[in-house]
């Protein structure tokens, strides 16, 4: 990994979130 850092992991949340709100 490398560059942003912080945005990859909201990024990974983000998309995380999404799925648990989908599924829910």
């Amino acid at each position: 990994m490398g560059g942003g850092g912080r945005g990859a992991f909201w990024e990974m949340l983000a998309v995380m979130i999404k799925q648990v709100l989908s599924s829910g």
